[in-house]
């Protein structure tokens, strides 16, 4: 049986009280940190969107949607799955004096604050020490049904527009990350919570604490 140890770690970190060392094997050990030099993640843009088969990225307002495509959706919609489908530009600094490696992340996602849907992301991602931030490339596919009900064609169109600002900017998009990390010595970490990415994350870094 493993053993708990407690110890101050001092690594890259994830800027969490009581951030516990998750175990990777049998041999290793679990340990927790009471704190952490913070890892920083930018949400910077929508590189691309689609909900169902139609590219709803360049979609500002209501009337962008023509006939052709609201039918699209209309279909898609009571076929039983729309899918929205986003692939995002994020970035990972790391601002401690120790490397270590994205390994992946937790990941939850809203649209007007309402929960989307969530997931895990596989990444392996090296992250220098004192570095400049790192392309994180993300794509996930939720399902929007559970979000939009039974009954959801009368907002279905406004529901597929203002998704991004003409600079590709999410606008309605949420997103919670809360990463892992194998650190130089070997050990994986994981946080404790999650870190909020919304919309005002693209103005800066945003510390998970």
């Amino acid at each position: 049986m493993n053993k708990r140890v407690l110890s101050k770690v001092k690594f890259l970190g994830i800027s969490l009280l009581g951030l516990a060392l998750a175990q990777c094997s049998l041999g290793e050990q679990m340990q927790e940190t009471p704190s952490a030099v913070p890892l920083q993640f930018r949400l910077l843009r929508i590189e691309a969107a689609t909900l169902g088969s139609l590219d709803v990225r360049g979609l500002r307002k209501p009337e962008d949607l023509n006939l052709t495509s609201r039918s699209q959706l209309i279909r898609e919609y009571v076929g039983g799955a729309l899918p929205l489908r986003m692939q995002l530009a994020l970035e990972a600094q790391n601002p401690d004096q120790q490397s270590a490696t994205l390994t992946g992340f937790d990941y939850e996602v809203t649209i007007d604050g309402k929960p989307l849907g969530s997931g895990r992301a596989v990444t392996n991602l090296p992250l220098p020490a004192t570095s400049t931030p790192v392309a994180l490339p993300f794509t996930f596919e939720l399902n929007t049904r559970p979000l939009l009900g039974n009954d959801a064609l009368p907002v279905l169109r406004n529901f597929a527009v203002g998704l991004a600002d003409r600079r590709r900017r999410p606008l309605r998009l949420g997103l919670r990350l809360r990463p892992s990390l194998l650190l130089a010595d070997g050990h994986t970490v994981r946080a404790t919570a999650f870190a909020v990415l919304a919309t005002d994350s693209v103005a800066g870094a945003v510390r998970i604490n």
